[in-house]
């Protein structure tokens, strides 16, 4: 086995670092990079973002870009070769939701997408039993739903409108107490060390 080069390894770390950071993902969705998704992949993703993060006083996923966020990460993490594998992945996860919905998931109205993706949740947690998700769909599922929030409360409206932003210098510890109806504060440390 050959030696690495530390330059190369490097080079391997920036790497990760940069596929992993939301601000450099909604940088490539801002400055228009096409990842090549189609339309009906494209029209998936937007009714999941929605039904994830649907508008209230505050804009939701949607929106937001969620949807262009999602295509411009997983076209960059998986590569341009490789985006008929996520596509086949999304597909499937489309026609597992179709049939919770009883109809085209991106065609219901709010309410019955947001039943169908909460029954699908409740199976891909392990909170309901006797589900008929295959193993194959909860890995996409949740990578996907983490992906969304991701993008969601790392995007302007989500960390500064739906959430409330304070920059201050220093450490940030998560006690202050928040009274009912009152929005909970934006770090992104707590959000980047999930992803």
């Amino acid at each position: 086995m050959g030696r690495i080069s530390r330059r190369a390894a490097l080079a391997t770390a920036a790497g990760a670092v940069l596929a992993f950071d939301p601000a450099f993902v909604w940088g490539l969705a801002r400055a228009g990079e096409a990842p090549g998704f189609t339309p009906r992949a494209t029209g998936f993703l937007e009714a999941f973002c929605d039904t994830l993060v649907p508008a209230t006083d505050t804009p939701g996923a949607s929106a937001c870009g969620v949807h262009t966020f999602l295509e411009t990460y997983l076209a960059r993490e998986s590569g341009r070769d490789s985006l008929p594998d996520v596509e086949g992945e999304l597909s499937a996860l489309e026609a597992k939701l179709d049939d919770l919905a009883g109809s085209h998931f991106v065609d219901c109205d709010a309410a019955t997408r947001g039943k169908a993706l909460q029954e699908f949740d409740g199976h891909a947690l392990g909170l309901l039993s006797g589900g008929s998700i295959p193993l194959s769909l909860i890995k996409p599922y949740r990578r996907l739903k983490l992906l969304a929030l991701t993008g969601y409360y790392t995007s302007e409206v989500g960390a500064c409108e739906e959430l409330r932003f304070t920059l201050t210098p220093g450490r940030y510890d998560p006690d202050i107490a928040i009274e009912p109806g009152e929005r909970d504060y934006f770090h992104a440390d707590s959000v980047l060390s999930v992803v």
